[in-house]
């Protein structure tokens, strides 16, 4: 988890996270910077990959960031020309979508 564990909520209903120095990563601790080399070395890759060819024939301006991963170092300018909105909480709209989901499938 890339908040350490450190969230909390100061009653406005927005969760804050504070900065971490050292990262959980499937239960081995490093660094802050050992992390960072990770994403940009071996997870941005991928996901450069991906929006390549899952947008390959679309013509998008506007790009939504949800969920924790929305808080990768680095991935923001990864969408260079592209309106990143971040003005969206990505934890409520990872909730609210896991509900509309249950709500089909179920």
């Amino acid at each position: 988890e890339l908040c350490g564990g450190n969230g909390w909520n100061d009653g406005t209903g927005e969760e804050k996270i504070e900065p971490v120095e050292r990262v959980d990563v499937g239960g081995r601790i490093v660094e802050l910077e050992e992390f960072r080399e990770v994403v940009r070395d071996k997870i941005l890759p991928r996901i450069t990959e991906f929006v390549d060819e899952a947008s390959r024939g679309y013509d998008f301006e506007d790009v939504i960031l949800v969920g924790g991963s929305c808080h990768l170092p680095g991935l923001k300018e990864w969408f260079k020309g592209k309106r990143v909105h971040d003005d969206i909480n990505p934890f409520t709209s990872c909730s609210i979508g896991a509900c509309i989901k249950g709500s089909v499938v179920f």
